[in-house]
């Protein structure tokens, strides 16, 4: 878990993480849609290198 206050770098710093690592943007519509269409099917999938911003 990344936290911070509005405008902290919590975006920053997600984007800096390696390629092992996939982010998903939930301001971006495709990428809300693919979590929020079944999360917990979405988190048992992606266990591993996997962030939510």
């Amino acid at each position: 878990g990344l936290v911070g206050v509005r405008q902290s770098g919590k975006t920053t710093t997600l984007a800096q993480l390696d390629n092992n690592w996939k982010v998903y943007d939930l301001e971006n519509a495709s990428d809300y849609e693919v979590v929020a269409r079944d999360p917990d099917l979405f988190l048992r999938l992606n266990s591993g290198f996997v962030a939510l911003d």
